[in-house]
């Protein structure tokens, strides 16, 4: 196996359960794990309460300290979503053979039939290059379905003590004290492809401890992150009802256009 390769399926570790059909025979049945259900977040970041004015302004104003500065620090959407990309390539290059210096077409990616596959990144550590060392470093292990064309809406899972370097700091999510793991979900979005994992906005929710240079910060909140962009969103409470406000660095931005209601 070429060495290139051999590291991708090393640091994306998978249990899959798919339905392959055979010539002449039937699938066999495949029974996914039930996906949390974030349906009513997804309409929170759609269809946001209030709207960013300078009553809301004034009411948000002291939540950036506490949802803002830590999602900078963090750097939480960066490895889940690579967790989720290495995966999918993975599966999809599974079988794949020849010699990595020669260069080839790619065929579209699908899978075959529906099912789900279990996903285990070992986290990069805190030395200088990333080491696949799962006891020293955690890891990021989450469930995600699929059918043949990409996978479903809703991807999920648990940070076991999940180590890496953010530029100069030093991050460590877990749980924090009552609880050896953190937990996250994820919105990947409706008629999502293979291809586009990692490439297209999703909304990530935490439930977690993020402890940044030895510092320990809450990290109960969601955002929503667009990979393409370096501005995200974030949902804060105020008296009228949840606010949606785009963020870039320490600076709100503005309100994202709402859809009229019906």
């Amino acid at each position: 196996m070429p060495t290139g390769r051999r590291n991708k399926l090393r640091r994306a570790v998978m249990l899959l359960a798919a339905s392959a059909a055979s010539c002449g025979d039937a699938p066999p049945e495949v029974e996914k794990p039930t996906p949390p259900d974030m349906s009513a977040l997804v309409r929170a970041y759609e269809m946001p309460e209030a709207a960013l004015d300078s009553g809301t302004a004034t009411e948000v104003a002291g939540q950036v300290g506490t949802v803002l500065d830590p999602l900078n620090s963090f750097g939480a959407s960066q490895p889940l979503l690579a967790a989720l990309e290495s995966a999918t390539r993975a599966y999809l290059d599974r079988g794949a053979s020849g010699d990595a210096g020669l260069a080839a077409s790619p065929a579209p990616p699908q899978a075959e039939g529906v099912g789900y596959l279990r996903v285990t990144r070992i986290c990069d550590g805190w030395g200088a290059s990333a080491v696949p060392d799962r006891a020293a470093n955690g890891a990021i292990v989450g469930t995600v379905g699929f059918s043949e064309s990409g996978p479903d809406p809703v991807a999920w899972g648990e940070f076991e003590s999940c180590r890496y370097r953010l530029d100069t700091h030093l991050v460590l999510f877990d749980g924090g004290d009552a609880a050896p793991t953190g937990s996250f979900r994820i919105w990947l979005g409706q008629g999502l492809l293979f291809s586009e994992v990692g490439r297209k906005p999703a909304i990530i929710a935490l439930d977690a401890t993020g402890t940044v240079d030895g510092t320990p910060h809450a990290a109960h909140f969601d955002f929503r992150v667009d990979p393409a962009s370096t501005s995200l969103e974030v949902r804060l409470a105020t008296s009228k009802g949840d606010l949606v406000a785009v963020a870039s660095g320490a600076a709100w931005l503005r309100a994202p256009a709402t859809p009229d209601r019906a």
